[in-house]
């Protein structure tokens, strides 16, 4: 998880919002094609973190929730289940 972590902190430095959306948008992407389980989750994890502001994480939550048919079954419901998990402990908070 380290190599993510850094990998979103050197984009989350970023100051320009149009930068930051297109690096992550990058990243996604990268982690779609390669079907990496454990970079999906943390891109998951990193958007919904109180750092992350609305104006990026909501459109890059809506590509990712778009993207997840496109996955192979096994990995689609295992990403499926984890999002539903991690936003019914984020609703839980209002």
């Amino acid at each position: 998880m380290a190599e993510y972590t850094k990998q979103f902190a050197a984009i989350a430095s970023s100051s320009d919002h149009k930068t930051k959306n297109e690096k992550y948008k990058e990243l996604l992407t990268k982690f779609l094609n390669a079907g990496d389980g454990k970079g999906l989750k943390a891109f998951l994890d990193h958007m919904l973190e109180e750092s992350t502001t609305l104006i990026i994480s909501r459109t890059l939550l809506q590509a990712f929730a778009q993207s997840l048919p496109t996955l192979k079954s096994e990995l689609h419901k295992e990403l499926a289940l984890y999002t539903l998990e991690k936003n019914s402990t984020q609703s839980g908070c209002f």
